[in-house]
């Protein structure tokens, strides 16, 4: 009994104990008829081996050799496997799921039509026949197990079409809640079924952006416009247009807290984990809260053109018609003349401020001074070079540099414009032209958006 000794003193065979004392006898007959070269299956067939489910024969190691099995145990447990691997197809099998997926039935079908028998098909996919020949004869999905859903293909389809079809009759009026499009829908679910068929199909609620509300007027004119221009090049906006000019209010941060109050206000999110968003440093001002930092506004009305700064002037009073005119007839102008002395006209692109730039005067010194207005749409800073890159580039500039500050530190108006001035300046060429030249992918993408809104950069954007 050397091999139910063995067997037994292996681990990984303990469990098989009581099976291996049943059918040791069967087990020694077998492997001595192998040993004389005679045939080692008689009637019955050699299934009964397979009442000896054994792993692998271990690697012993030389302490162990002593309890190795002698070359007929080997032998014996090879046929043992080969047996069950056999007889595998013919229904002893692992388990496996209870439908074929469709993999499995490409396979069968290929093997099929290739002239494979059904118990060769069955073999290699680990299935019984039975199972085989039924997904072979029969193209129809599996039913699905568990209570029939709620909500069918089609139904989804009228639930999307139905919330996009109520925010769009909303026209951001009111909230559309989850509570009215169940109130509106059929057949009458739960709240819990329409939300996660939303949320199957992509549908969450998300944060309103922060952009212009465009009228019919605007989209027309707007897709006009990228009409007209979708097709200049980058350099062309370079050299046609001589002057980008806008007006932007700064506010001085005189203290550390004004200076923590404005660069909150840039923080897009932090990482954090729930529980924790009302947590110091986790919260960030709104755009609607006003902080009073004790000092009066910065007014600027700057201007880029040639991939420098060419206008840079801080506005001493209230902007308005007059402002406008002076700003005109003094820094603008000198600052074209120097940029461009050969010229005589020359084209300046500014957005359609009634206040300031479209007033009677300013027109009138414009007429004056032989300054061009390139027109560009109401309500549209996305074309306009001084919204989209250079106010909030040297607001990001001016953040960056308090970060280094002491908390003691207080700065004066006077220090902030100098500051101001100086970081403006700053701003490198290849920057400038870059976002001067991005109009022409910007008129493309607006002709795109048939005149509405477009997507300006990030994972969103493209520059193409």
């Amino acid at each position: 009994m050397d091999v139910l000794a063995w067997m037994v003193r292996q681990s990984c065979l303990r469990q098989y104990l009581p099976r291996v004392q049943r059918n040791v006898a069967k087990y020694l007959s077998v492997a001595a008829r192998i040993a004389r070269g005679q045939p080692w299956f008689k009637k019955p067939s050699a299934a009964i081996l397979l009442r000896i489910q054994a792993p692998p024969v271990p690697r012993l190691s030389t302490s162990a050799r002593h309890l190795a099995p002698s070359p007929c145990d080997q032998a014996a447990f090879r046929i043992s496997h080969r047996t069950q691997h056999t007889a595998m197809a013919g229904g002893g099998l692992p388990p496996k799921p209870r439908f074929m997926d469709e993999t499995e039935r490409r396979l069968a079908h290929e093997w099929k039509e290739a002239g494979v028998a059904i118990e060769e098909v069955a073999r290699r996919l680990g299935r019984h026949r039975t199972n085989v020949s039924k997904a072979l004869c029969s193209d129809d999905r599996p039913v699905g197990v568990g209570r029939k859903r709620a909500l069918t293909e089609s139904d989804v389809d009228r639930l999307v079409a139905l919330t996009e079809k109520m925010v769009d009759e909303a026209a951001g009026r009111y909230m559309v809640t989850r509570e009215m499009i169940q109130a509106r829908f059929v057949p009458k679910v739960c709240d819990r079924v329409i939300a996660n068929a939303q949320h199957d199909r992509g549908i969450w609620m998300y944060r309103m952006r922060e952009k212009p509300i465009l009228t019919p007027e605007d989209v027309a004119a707007r897709r006009r416009w990228a009409q007209r221009y979708r097709r200049k090049t980058p350099s062309w906006w370079r050299a046609h247009i001589h002057l980008h000019i806008d007006n932007h209010a700064f506010k001085v941060p005189a203290t550390m807290a004004a200076r923590r109050h404005l660069a909150a206000r840039r923080i897009p999110g932090v990482y954090r984990s729930k529980g924790m968003s009302l947590r110091p440093g986790h919260v960030r001002p709104g755009r609607g809260l006003r902080h009073n930092t004790g000092v009066k506004n910065v007014m600027v009305a700057g201007g880029v053109g040639s991939g420098r700064v060419r206008l840079w002037h801080v506005v001493p009073g209230a902007w308005g018609a007059d402002a406008a005119a002076k700003m005109y007839s003094g820094p603008l102008i000198k600052a074209l003349r120097k940029a461009h002395p050969r010229k005589r006209t020359w084209r300046v692109l500014e957005d359609n401020d009634p206040g300031g730039y479209q007033t009677r005067r300013a027109q009138q010194a414009k007429t004056e001074l032989n300054v061009e207005q390139f027109h560009i749409p109401c309500r549209s800073p996305d074309l306009n070079v001084m919204d989209f890159y250079v106010w909030s580039e040297v607001e990001r500039r001016l953040r960056m540099e308090e970060r280094t500050w002491d908390d003691n530190r207080k700065e004066s108006r006077e220090e902030f414009i100098q500051r101001l001035q100086r970081t403006i300046r700053t701003l490198p060429k290849s920057s400038i032209d870059g976002a001067v030249g991005d109009l022409a992918w910007r008129a493309r993408a607006l002709h795109k958006a048939k005149g509405g809104l477009f997507e300006e950069g990030g994972r969103r954007g493209r520059r193409a």
